[in-house]
């Protein structure tokens, strides 16, 4: 299918729906920004700590020791590497628990609600769409979503980490701590450059694996009709022209890209840290810079990359995220049934009598009219049959 021809995704419906999906959680989600702040600048810290204990032991090594107080220096960064650890891994596992649970609630929600929802639409909605379908489209979204939002909450705090150790490479060697951002930059620009095609394409294989699915389902659903009018082959045909045809194609097609992804990432990476490594020799020789600080700069290569490469790995749960609640959210802005309408008749006492008096009715306003011109009246008690021909208006009725 050329590209061209995709249609375009509503990415804007899909993050709006996202937000709404994710609102009954704002607190525990604030509390989770919080901590991820936190964690931040621990995980941060901890390479600069870590490359200052590496000098302080080179310089035991050379007999030349510094102490603050009765504590030498290498005891002290010991110390604060520990703390530091200690309070990032703690932070790290309430996060991780938060974060569960926030997932687990909205995948539970998602589901309940679009239950909820299905049983207030109207008989006309059900009588014209095919339930399976929507069903499944409320399935998907409630895991997808729930994916998408660990994914952020996972990595809202490693690239603030990236921000803070930025700083501090900076602060080690301004041009080594270039190269580092400029690697991330052309990552970055090249990841974009990739992966700017698969959002069409994604949201075009949703559209055809959902098409696929809810006809192949509705086939299953009838089988009696399938089987009464001889059309298993037919609907066999049908069922592999479906899943096998387009939605295949358009999978496969993903599939190519996220191995493009993951072989470009690599080679960006392995040239960024080949620089940094080439650089640092010469600057280790001449005295630039200490070995504690070439560990702390490798250490923030690992912190840089890290983030954007998982970012590569995980933008097709974002894009299914996003193309998912969009879908998701069509069927929650269907209208439901309004049982409370303006003008509404107040139906006195009821003494078990019904009565039909003239009835005109039209399941929409665009549609041919049920019932025309009814009149009966039905006494306490008494029974009534309805008899006629198929589709004249009994169940309606």
């Amino acid at each position: 299918m050329p590209e061209e021809k995709l249609e375009k995704p509503n990415i804007k419906a899909g993050l709006l729906a996202i937000w709404k999906f994710a609102q009954p959680f704002k607190k525990q989600l604030t509390i989770l920004v919080f901590l991820g702040v936190v964690s931040a600048i621990a995980n941060g810290s901890v390479p600069f700590v870590t490359g200052r204990f590496f000098d302080a032991l080179i310089n035991i090594s050379k007999s030349q020791t510094t102490s603050f107080g009765s504590l030498p220096l290498w005891g002290l960064l010991l110390a604060i590497w520990a703390i530091t650890q200690i309070i990032a891994n703690n932070i790290d596992w309430i996060m991780d628990r938060l974060r569960r649970k926030i997932d687990t609630n909205i995948q539970f929600n998602i589901q309940t609600d679009g239950f909820i929802h299905f049983l207030k639409l109207p008989l006309s909605f059900h009588k014209n769409t095919h339930i399976s379908g929507d069903l499944q489209k409320l399935s998907t979204a409630s895991w997808r979503v729930s994916s998408l939002v660990q994914v952020i909450a996972d990595f809202a705090p490693q690239f603030l980490s990236i921000l803070i150790g930025i700083t501090l490479a900076a602060s080690i060697n301004f041009l080594l701590a270039e190269i580092l951002l400029l690697g991330v930059l052309f990552y970055l620009l090249l990841l974009f450059r990739i992966l700017w095609p698969v959002a069409k394409i994604d949201w075009a294989l949703h559209r055809a694996w959902n098409e696929g699915w809810d006809d192949s389902a509705a086939a299953v659903l009838q089988i009696e009709s399938v089987k009464q009018a001889a059309a298993e082959e037919y609907e066999t045909k049908k069922v592999s022209r479906a899943l096998l045809g387009k939605a295949l194609s358009l999978w496969y097609k993903l599939q190519l890209i996220w191995s493009n992804v993951g072989f470009f990432q690599r080679l960006i990476v392995f040239a960024t840290q080949l620089a940094v490594f080439i650089f640092s020799v010469q600057f280790v020789a001449n005295g630039v810079i200490t070995v504690g600080e070439l560990v702390a700069l490798n250490g923030y290569a690992m912190m840089f990359f890290g983030p954007f490469v998982m970012l590569g790995y995980s933008w097709q749960t974002i894009q299914n995220g996003i193309s998912s609640a969009a879908q998701a959210d069509e069927i929650f802005r269907q209208p439901t049934e309004n049982y409370a309408p303006e003008n509404a008749v107040k139906l006195l006492p009821l003494k078990g009598e019904v009565k039909f008096d003239k009835v005109f009715f039209n399941y929409e306003t665009n549609q041919p009219q049920v019932l025309t011109d009814i009149s009966f009246s039905v006494q306490p008690g008494q029974v009534i049959a309805f008899v006629g021909a198929s589709g004249v208006g009994k169940s309606t009725v």
